[in-house]
C-alpha cells in the first residue's frame, strides 16, 4: 500500500491513472440536521473509460468526515469484490486521506472506518491514496447526490447512469 498526500501541483481536474492501474474516486453527501448521507464511488481505466460505479444511502451518520470514511471503504469494498489488484484512489476529503497516508492520526468517530479501510486495501494489493481537489472528483459528487436525492442504493456495471454521461466525457476530453 502506498500513500501520497495529494495530487501533483496545478491538477484541478481528473487526471488518468498509469497503464495497469484503476482510478476510484469517492466522495460523499451530507446533511447534519437530518443525519443523513450517501455515498458515490467511480472505478475508471487508464483511458478514462468508466468500469463500475456504485452509490449507497447512509441513514444514520453522525458528521460529514464520517460520511467521507464510509464512502472511501464502500468504495474500497467494491474494488476487492470485483477482484481489482493495482488501485489509486482519490478523494476530496483531506481529513479521510491524510488518515489512510498516515499522515494524521485517526482516533475518533471514523476511527473503526479507517481501520476497515486499511484492511480491505491490503486484501486488494497495490493502493494509493491521494487527496484531489473537488473539482477533479466531480463523478463521485454526482454519484452520492444522486444516491441522496433519490434516497436509494445502486451498482452500475459497464454502462454508466446518463446523469454522469456528461461529467464522465468532460473529464476525459478534458485530459
Amino acid at each position: 500500500m502506498k500513500a501520497e498526500k495529494k495530487a501533483p501541483a496545478g491538477t484541478d481536474k481528473w487526471i488518468r491513472p498509469p497503464p495497469r492501474t484503476l482510478k476510484l474516486n469517492v466522495d460523499a453527501s451530507f446533511v447534519m440536521e437530518e443525519k443523513l448521507g450517501a455515498t458515490g464511488a467511480v472505478l475508471r481505466d487508464f483511458m478514462g473509460t468508466f468500469v463500475h460505479a456504485k452509490c449507497e444511502l447512509l441513514p444514520h451518520v453522525q458528521t460529514a468526515a464520517m460520511a467521507e470514511a464510509m464512502a472511501l471503504r464502500e468504495g474500497l469494498k467494491m474494488v476487492e469484490e470485483m477482484g481489482c489488484h493495482h488501485i489509486m484512489v482519490e478523494s476530496d476529503s483531506a481529513e479521510t486521506i491524510q488518515a489512510l497516508t498516515g499522515e494524521n492520526r485517526w482516533w475518533n468517530e471514523s476511527s473503526a472506518i479507517f481501520a476497515d479501510c486499511i484492511d480491505i486495501a491490503s486484501n486488494i494489493g497495490e493502493v494509493q491514496f491521494i487527496f484531489c481537489p473537488r473539482d477533479a472528483n466531480q463523478v463521485a459528487h454526482e454519484i452520492a447526490k444522486y444516491s441522496f436525492q433519490h434516497k436509494i442504493a445502486c451498482n452500475w456495471d459497464d454502462e454508466p447512469p446518463s446523469f454522469l454521461l456528461d461529467k464522465l466525457l468532460n473529464d476525459v476530453t478534458m485530459i
